[in-house]
């Protein structure tokens, strides 16, 4: 069993993909953020990814959401994922509650029962399953009804202004060495400026060593908010093999890494 025994730490985040690197490196404070709710379906396809959903709340209006890790454990049926929030270093901060929510996306799962823990707290642990299409029982399962009933909405490309991959959180993984089995999680950030369109998700494809990440909007005509839409979305890559890969956001941004034996 793992235990968190620090919590905060100081660390310098520098700017990733798509950032104007003449404003060099910004110093934050990094914590692991509280969290009081998980989301995920009881019952998932093997074709399709697992979506686990977060909501938790900031002590100040300084705050905001870094980053959502998917950590290795002593299990591959056993995921740990730990929540990082941040601040700027010497920021004059108001205290007071502030929501926030997030979502990790992780493909490469085999069929078994799965459990899910939030920041190494046994108070927040959710269970789900995946299942084969041959061995599911569509009429027990939640087939979206609701968002495929919706006219009139097409799925887009959405604009990613920051991307980076990390194994353990905090630090940038890009242009390393990861060892066999870790799992690689791509963090992308962006703005959708559109009043009528909303993140959507992630398509991944594969080809050899290339791999394809595409973020997506979900744009549906006449169901527009003026809500700000920034995302900070998290999509976890698994399964790959030892070798030397590029990876490309909306066939953009590029980013390379190694997967060598341990």
């Amino acid at each position: 069993m793992r235990f968190y025994s620090v919590i905060f730490l100081s660390i310098i985040l520098m700017q990733c993909v798509g950032a104007d690197s003449s404003r060099g490196a910004i110093a934050y404070e990094a914590f692991v953020a509280s969290v009081y709710a998980i989301e995920v379906d009881e019952y998932i396809n093997i074709s399709e990814p697992v979506k686990i959903a977060i909501k938790g709340k900031f002590n100040d209006d300084c705050s905001e959401l870094a980053r959502i890790s998917y950590e290795r454990s002593d299990s591959v049926y056993n995921i740990e994922l730990t929540v990082y929030g941040k601040r700027r270093l010497n920021a004059t901060c108001n205290s007071r509650e502030i929501e926030y929510s997030g979502s990790i996306t992780i493909t490469g799962l085999s069929e078994g029962r799965y459990r899910v823990r939030i920041n190494g707290d046994n108070n927040l642990i959710k269970y789900f399953s995946i299942i084969s299409s041959n061995n599911m029982d569509v009429s027990s399962l939640d087939t979206g009804s609701e968002y495929n009933a919706d006219q009139g909405c097409i799925e887009e490309i959405a604009p990613v202004d920051t991307a980076d991959i990390t194994i353990d959180g905090l630090n940038s993984a890009k242009n390393q060495k990861i060892p066999y089995g870790t799992p690689i999680n791509l963090i992308v950030k962006g703005y959708i400026r559109s009043e009528c369109r909303t993140f959507e998700g992630f398509r991944y494809n594969r080809f050899g060593f290339s791999l394809y990440v595409d973020v997506l909007a979900r744009y549906c005509e006449g169901q527009c908010s003026d809500i700000d839409k920034d995302f900070n979305e998290t999509y976890v890559i698994t399964g790959l093999e030892v070798g030397s890969y590029s990876l490309y956001i909306n066939s953009d941004n590029k980013i390379l890494f190694e997967i060598v034996n341990q």
